[in-house]
């Protein structure tokens, strides 16, 4: 596959364009991949092949080729086969999806003897000879194919061309603009209980196709607005509402537009008054969107916060920003914060986000923006709910209020600012303070005992990780080529995460030739070599450390710590890192399936003496020799340093099992 320069510039990280330069997949080492060096765009020259596997596997599937149903959005599963035929017969005619789908469309709308009236026809009309600049498809207007006018339809899918829509997308296309439509059971779950008796208004900023728009109920078309960037989702949402309000005459209020670009006069003169704020906002925003170079976010709000001298929350001087707080540049992030925005005083607003959020660094200012303006009502837990994603995804329900719960929490009673948390058909009620105990402000599930035993272990403890030496795996960047099962001659072994048990390494099961120029990143000589060191699983949901004297190489599933925490050798703080209080406590902190040096330089190490450093150092030596039935006495000293009860120990031991009442 052959790939002009500007279109892999946008598929590829500029870490992954320098590796790749590294390891020879780009052979021109001063080429600049953007416009700005394409002197003639359709020479040869400026082309560079790249084989399709680099884009199409593992993470990066932007030019995944892959058509995905989507098991989860049919309300019938028995319509399975239909669609597929469906999908196969537009494929295979080479139809262009957009005709495809108006074709669908009047289909449906002949089929529900609705065609005929004034108002649907004036919304048609709008696409006969429309011209839309969002997307180069849609500079002509729809044509009809007879054949897929007079197919049969299934008439039991709330949403059947959303439903096919999805069905002709490519996985890449899903992935480059992060979309992937809400099964309608979460979008009903997630607009239950909304009251539209006094004339509320709901607005989903990335309606898609309307999802949560149908999963309304009670709502009148007039209080229902939808924006989406997509011309042929936005023209399937207004299909969608007339069919759903199919007895009354309105046009629907469904735009097409960047949410965050969004103007206020988009709405009409009739529309601006509405529009300009919301008792309900509720979607499943973009993500998983790499970069957005062109992007310009513009968060209009009425309170910002900055932290003053004395590092307490103080009111902006700026009520309309054009910069907005959200420093990671996430979409959905930048989704939240301009919809919060756009609530009014006491309304609720529901976000269907990647569970990356509750505790990934990189999603700390979203957190923050949260914990410090409104009320985080409640955080419910999804497994994986999108054909082809493998991500797990929560539900944020936010109101609007002039006083944060976190700003509250730190004023008056800690424990009675609450947040429900929903997980595995468990509700339990989560102080807000908990979200406050780590650095990045992660939303941790934390009963008041997990607080009390944090508390005490944060007393104790009066050193950390940070001045201690940190280094990465080998990353090879070919360990296809670079790994040999069975040593050759010049090759040593070289260990993984899977090698890599508690206080000891098992057998390495792979060789490589250690030539670092070679290599795609690797860390100084002296870290690997090092007479002591202790290296981790990186790829773990609890702490696994090792001790090395080998002087041994590891990939970069495993990383390498050389601590230095006072009066304590390195073998004692391995028996620190392996014991239950330590997994327990970066288990409730950070709960993530990587142990990130971030979240372990904030472990509290407790100033100890030698005579305790000699013992649990005799320990640690033992159990590294295969004397394993000695951890008991190396974890109650542990305890004992931290002065943890017997009944703390329990419950610490319950949470690590799974089976703590949160």
């Amino acid at each position: 596959m052959t790939l002009q320069l500007e279109r892999l510039d946008s598929l590829i990280s500029p870490a992954t364009r320098q590796n790749w330069r590294k390891l020879g997949i780009l052979q021109n080492q001063n080429l600049d991949l953007g416009l700005s060096n394409l002197a003639n765009p359709k020479n040869p020259q400026n082309h560079t092949q790249i084989t399709k596997p680099k884009l199409t596997t593992r993470a990066n599937k932007k030019l995944s080729c892959k058509n995905i149903i989507p098991t989860e959005y049919f309300c019938n599963a028995n319509n399975i086969a239909l669609i597929e035929r469906i999908v196969r017969l537009i494929v295979q005619k080479n139809y262009s999806t957009k005709n495809a789908i108006y074709s669908l469309a009047l289909n449906l709308l002949k089929a529900k003897n609705l065609l005929h009236k004034a108002h649907i026809q004036a919304v048609l009309d709008t696409y006969k000879d429309f011209a839309l600049d969002c997307v180069q498809d849609f500079q002509s207007g729809f044509a009809c194919y007879d054949d897929l006018l007079d197919f049969s339809l299934p008439c039991d899918e709330a949403d059947l061309l959303g439903l096919i829509y999805q069905c002709l997308l490519l996985e890449g296309e899903k992935n480059i603009a992060g979309a992937y439509y809400t099964p309608h059971a979460i979008t009903r779950e997630m607009t239950k209980g909304l009251d539209f008796g006094n004339g509320e208004i709901f607005l989903d900023p990335a309606c898609g196709s309307g999802a949560f728009m149908l999963s309304l109920e009670n709502a009148m078309p007039n209080q229902i607005f939808g924006i989406d960037n997509n011309p042929l989702a936005v023209f399937i949402a207004k299909i969608n509402m007339l069919i759903k309000f199919s007895d009354m005459d309105f046009i629907p209020q469904i735009y097409c537009a960047d949410f965050l670009d969004f103007e206020e006069n988009l709405c009409g003169d009739k529309g601006v008054s509405e529009c300009l704020s919301f008792d309900y906002i509720c979607t499943n925003p973009p993500w998983g969107i790499y970069r957005a170079k062109n992007y310009r976010a513009k968060i209009y709000e009425s309170k910002t916060y900055q932290k003053n001298q004395n590092g307490k929350k103080a009111q902006s001087k700026h009520t309309n920003p054009t910069q907005s707080i959200i420093t990671s540049g996430e979409r959905f992030s930048l989704f939240f914060v301009k919809s919060y925005a756009k609530l009014k005083p006491n309304g609720v607003m529901n976000f269907l986000l990647p569970n990356a959020m509750l505790n990934v660094k990189a999603h700390k200012d979203l957190r923050e923006f949260i914990l410090h303006n409104g009320a985080l009502e409640q955080i419910k837990h999804y497994a994986n709910i999108f054909s082809g994603v493998s991500t797990e995804f929560v539900s944020i329900t936010h109101k609007k209020s002039i006083q944060s719960r976190a700003d509250k929490a730190t004023q008056s009673n800690p424990k009675s600012q609450k947040c429900k948390i929903i997980k595995n058909n468990d509700e339990f009620l989560t102080p807000i303070s908990a979200f406050l105990q780590s650095q990045n402000h992660n939303f941790s599930v934390l009963s008041n005992k997990d607080l009390e035993i944090i508390k005490k272990i944060k007393s104790i403890g009066k050193y950390d990780l940070n001045q201690s030496i940190w280094a990465l795996g080998i990353v090879t960047g070919d360990n296809k080529n670079a790994l040999h099962k069975e040593r050759i001659q010049g090759s040593e072994e070289i260990y993984t995460g899977k090698e890599i048990a508690p206080y000891r390494l098992k057998q390495a099961r792979n060789f490589i030739l250690y030539d670092r120029a070679k290599f795609q990143q690797v860390a100084k000589d002296e870290y690997y070599r090092a007479g002591e060191k202790l290296v981790y699983k990186f790829i773990s949901s609890k702490l696994v450390f090792a001790y090395d004297e080998s002087k041994a190489l590891f990939l970069n599933s495993a990383n390498i710590l050389i601590p230095k925490i006072p009066n304590m050798s390195i073998k004692t703080v391995l028996g620190f890192l392996n014991s239950e209080l330590f997994a327990y406590l970066h288990s409730v902190l950070f709960g993530e399936i990587k142990v990130l040096k971030g979240n372990l330089a904030q472990l509290p190490f407790p100033k100890i003496t030698s005579k305790q450093d000699s013992e649990i150092c005799a320990l640690v030596s033992k159990i590294i020799s295969g004397n394993s039935a000695i951890e008991a006495i190396l974890q109650d000293k542990i305890y004992e340093i931290y002065q943890i009860s017997s009944e703390e120990q329990i419950h610490i031991k319950k949470v690590l099992s799974g089976k703590a009442k949160r």
